[in-house]
């Protein structure tokens, strides 16, 4: 059972990225002349894990060593009007478990790909794309992050576009997408149709009109969304700012019989600042969705932050504000990060509201020559209709500190301390102690 899931998480994705290397071997002159960056890495480690579980009986103690390997890939080439980037990350770890004189595996892979056709004069535009996430249930945390579920999505697209006029674009398009659950979950096809027109006002900024119907076959209902909206971009000289408004109409209808309307007013408002040391950014999302739709149609890559998608079951409308900050000028080769979001999800079903929050910090910087040390926080809560009443929450603090002992070849030991509170369930809180020693060997490269 165990190798079955082994290889449907990680077994076939990195027989792709073999496949994948081969073919880049095959044809090194043609990929170099193409090539704009890559990134290549792989990992063993030994680690061992110490969780205290508070019980109403007592604490429970586990201390559990494991062997791993790990890897990542990341790829950016472009070809004429082609273009085709991926970025993954991977994991495979076998835990031994003292306390039932028995093994088990793990394994996690997280990333994204997508290739894309586009001429700028061009008529016609295509994508293809592929995203692979760990996604955790809206009913809490896990106090081991390698115990998420995973979900694979493969999306596609493609637009006819016409030219009004020198300014304006009017633009036709499709997308279908197809999500495959892990477990006892049922796999969704979800699919979207609409048409945009766009004027440029000036070199920097344009106005665009949009109407689209997106529709899902989802477990237990099928979900059909109109929505129209009206947006704004201007390019400025130090960062950019957008704007949108629109409204969004949903008909559900179930299985079981039986179908439900609502409508809900949507928009976006986005700001972000840019110099050459850092980039400070503000964005509200206000939308209607479901799932499926959600996470089908987004092939965006994780956030380093929280890299675990949240599982919802139904139609919702979610309000989403985040603030983030990065910047390198605190000290030569220093990086800085900063984020912190919410999110307020009101379900059309039964008319409860979510909230879910989340904050980050990440500080690298050098300690010694080839020493560096990377400082994270992490932290994500959960609440229920009443917003100020957090009912799960888990904090992650994370040390990692590297030493280069070849050109490209580095040992570095990572300790992560996790806390797990839960006020509003029955399960117990849990606190993890989680100390790995890697050697890990990495080649990059960007274009010349």
């Amino acid at each position: 059972m165990a190798g079955d899931v082994l290889w449907a998480s990680v077994g076939r994705p990195l027989v792709l990225l073999v496949a994948a290397s081969a073919v880049s071997t095959a044809n090194a002159d043609w990929l170099g002349e193409r090539l704009n960056g890559y990134t290549v890495s792989a990992s063993g480690f030994t680690a061992v894990s110490h969780t205290v579980t508070d019980r109403s009986a007592g604490k429970q103690y586990d201390t559990t060593p494991s062997i791993g390997v790990a890897g990542g890939l990341g790829a950016d080439l472009a070809w004429g009007a082609n273009s085709l980037s991926a970025r993954y990350s991977a994991n495979l770890e076998s835990k031994r478990i003292d306390r039932k004189d028995s093994s088990s595996d793990t394994s996690y892979i997280n990333g994204a790909s997508r290739y894309a056709y586009y001429r700028p004069a061009g008529r016609f535009d295509f994508d293809l794309g592929h995203s692979v996430r760990s996604v955790r249930n809206d009913t809490g945390f896990l106090i081991d992050p390698a115990n998420y579920d995973t979900r694979n999505t493969l999306s596609t697209g493609a637009g006819l576009r016409f030219f009004p006029g020198d300014l304006s674009t009017l633009r036709f398009f499709g997308r279908a997408g197809r999500s495959f659950e892990e477990g006892e979950r049922e796999d969704t096809d979800s699919y979207s149709s609409g048409g945009e027109f766009s004027r440029r006002l000036s070199e920097d900024s344009s106005l665009s009109l949009s109407g689209q119907r997106s529709w899902s076959e989802e477990e237990g209902s099928d979900v059909t969304i109109d929505s129209a909206s009206l947006g704004y971009r201007n390019n400025l000289e130090h960062g950019r700012f957008e704007f949108g408004v629109g409204v969004s109409q949903a008909d559900v209808e179930y299985t079981s019989g039986g179908d439900t309307d609502s409508d809900a007013v949507t928009g976006y408002l986005r700001r972000s600042w840019v110099s050459e040391e850092s980039t400070t950014g503000v964005s509200y999302n206000r939308n209607m969705s479901s799932t499926a739709l959600d996470l089908v149609l987004d092939l965006g890559l994780p956030s380093e932050f929280d890299p675990f998608t949240v599982r919802v079951t139904e139609l919702n409308v979610q309000d989403q504000l985040e603030l983030f900050y990065s910047s390198s000028a605190f000290c030569g080769g220093c990086s800085f990060g900063m984020v912190a979001g919410g999110t307020r999800q009101e379900s059309q079903t039964t008319d409860l509201r979510t909230y879910q929050y989340r904050a980050g910090v990440r500080f690298g910087f050098p300690v010694a020559h080839l020493q560096d040390v990377n400082l994270s926080y992490n932290w994500s809560g959960d609440a229920g209709d009443d917003s100020g009443d957090i009912e799960d929450q888990i904090h992650r603090l994370s040390v990692n500190w590297r030493r280069y002992v070849g050109e490209a070849t580095t040992v570095g030991v990572r300790v992560t301390q996790s806390y797990l509170r839960r006020d509003a369930s029955a399960d117990p809180d849990q606190e993890r102690l989680y100390v790995r020693l890697s050697i890990t060997h990495e080649l990059n490269a960007t274009s010349r």
